[in-house]
């Protein structure tokens, strides 16, 4: 059973229990009204009181008693209600409590899971970046640096990467971007790596079709293992994707402030980012 539907389940069963605690105390007041009654008929009767008016009393008396009866059987039948409500109710809080630990240790497994996939995947791009560094360090020329390396999937080229690349470059950026910095005959796989390394942030555009794709999972890899070496290297751009998606590829990634094209334009985006490289 859903979490959602035992808590209805609970709201209902609560309901019912205002209701028939409600019925107890009208109840109960009735009641009393019939006590107060007997009374009062009791202390109109005096010693002069006619026989035929004492019997139409007692008539009268007979009734409240009656009416007193009919009260506590039901008053007992309430509580009757009550207690089955509660057991009920106690039971579908156990649910509701067994389900909420179930929730949390898939959540410790998921997050456990991703852990040990970084961690298994951390050796190996340790190996590979330092292969990268030593290949760049060996060579003779130097090798541009650039501000920012822009990954994302080719899907989100057009509407956010190729916008933002060049808004940042007009406001006097150096932006690693395939379709700018890439000429014929290009190596992909190298030049990559060598705007990884040369890069001094990664600007990370999260889209559904990003995570789907093992091309910018290698992207964001090599600057997650970066960023366990240099502190803040990933600048995350949420494009079109819910919190929830980027939490169960990454709690780690969905954990960092991320900038939002449902927020802000590309101008504004690229402002917040240009911000960064000039403090």
């Amino acid at each position: 059973m859903t979490i959602s539907t035992i808590l209805s389940n609970i709201s209902t069963l609560n309901n019912d229990l205002t209701k028939l605690r409600k019925k107890i105390s009208e109840n109960h007041k009735k009641k009393s009204d019939k006590y107060s009654e007997i009374e009062r008929i009791k202390k109109s009767i005096t010693k002069n009181t006619s026989l035929s008016t004492l019997k139409s009393k007692d008539d009268q008396i007979s009734r409240c008693l009656k009416t007193i009866q009919e009260c506590e059987k039901m008053e007992a039948d309430l509580h009757k209600k009550i207690n089955e409500k509660g057991a009920i109710l106690a039971k579908k809080q156990a649910e509701l409590q067994k389900e909420h630990e179930d929730e949390q240790k898939k959540v410790v497994k998921m997050y456990q899971d991703n852990l040990k996939k970084q961690q298994q995947s951390s050796e190996r791009l340790t190996m590979q970046l330092q292969q990268i560094k030593n290949t760049i360090e060996t060579q003779p020329t130097q090798e541009k640096k650039f501000d920012f390396f822009i990954s994302h999937a080719s899907e989100d080229k057009d509407e956010v990467a190729r916008p933002l690349c060049q808004t940042l470059t007009e406001l006097g950026a150096d932006v690693w971007f395939d379709d700018f910095t890439m000429t014929v005959g290009d190596n992909l796989r190298k030049s990559i790596d060598k705007g990884l390394v040369n890069s001094k942030y990664g600007i990370v555009i999260l889209s559904e079709t990003f995570l789907k794709k093992s091309w910018t999972s290698y992207e964001l890899d090599a600057l997650v293992q970066r960023q366990m070496v240099e502190e803040k290297v990933i600048l995350p751009v949420w494009h079109k994707v819910s919190k929830d998606v980027v939490m169960q590829y990454s709690p780690s990634l969905a954990g960092l402030l991320a900038l939002k094209t449902s927020d802000d334009t590309i101008d504004d985006i690229a402002q917040k980012l240009f911000a960064i490289i000039k403090k």
